[in-house]
């Protein structure tokens, strides 16, 4: 038995991503092309875990894949939400195999099918033996640990961290507020961790280990 015993709420976890990208970005105006194009690696990525039988790693790179889908499908329906249809698929996909639905999911972002790609990941995520939405709200919490708290009298601060953020692999960083968070970007575009309030996402505590 694992320690999944109940259906996530996927509308309150997508939600949660998408808030994060408006903080992030200030719009939802990212391109579908790019979107999926995050998708698409994530897959190779998900496929590499499985293989390794790491299920730390596993649970990682499915919640990573849960973050980019979810992600896509609100930024081609420009809302969080899930008809019968699809979840209705979900559940017959909760009959197969983890190993089956991964290979599902890759092919069905080989073949671009995003509903088949999203539903897949519900599935492998509830079949999972482990916290799932523990781990969830984990990831979450560190992503928003990207974002420093601002404060008026830190704004030397955050020119500093824009420079301890500039070096070989990032260019031209800078910072910039939406409400009461402050963002750090390369000139490129991407989102930067915060030096001083980032921490990493530690999802293997919410693995189920067996006792021997």
């Amino acid at each position: 038995m694992g320690w999944f015993t109940r259906e996530l709420n996927f509308v309150k976890y997508a939600q949660a991503v998408a808030d994060w990208n408006s903080v992030a970005y200030g719009s939802h105006d990212k391109p579908l092309d790019d979107q999926w194009a995050l998708v698409e690696e994530e897959g190779k990525e998900v496929l590499e875990a499985f293989g390794a039988k790491d299920k730390a790693e596993f649970l990682k790179e499915m919640l990573d894949m849960f973050v980019v889908i979810s992600y896509y499908r609100f930024l081609a329906y420009k809302e969080v939400s899930y008809d019968r249809e699809t979840m209705g698929l979900y559940h017959n996909l909760q009959l197969f195999s983890v190993k089956d639905l991964v290979e599902f999911l890759v092919n069905s972002i080989k073949v671009g099918d995003s509903i088949d790609a999203l539903t897949a990941t519900f599935a492998i995520l509830s079949k999972l033996d482990a916290d799932v939405e523990g781990a969830i709200k984990e990831v979450l919490r560190s992503n928003n640990s990207k974002f420093a708290p601002y404060q008026a009298r830190e704004e030397d601060s955050y020119d500093q961290q824009c420079k301890e953020l500039e070096g070989e692999r990032y260019k031209n960083v800078t910072w910039s507020l939406n409400g009461d968070k402050v963002v750090f970007k390369a000139g490129s575009g991407k989102v930067l961790k915060s030096p001083s309030t980032y921490s990493p996402a530690n999802v293997g505590k919410f693995i189920n280990r067996e006792e021997k």
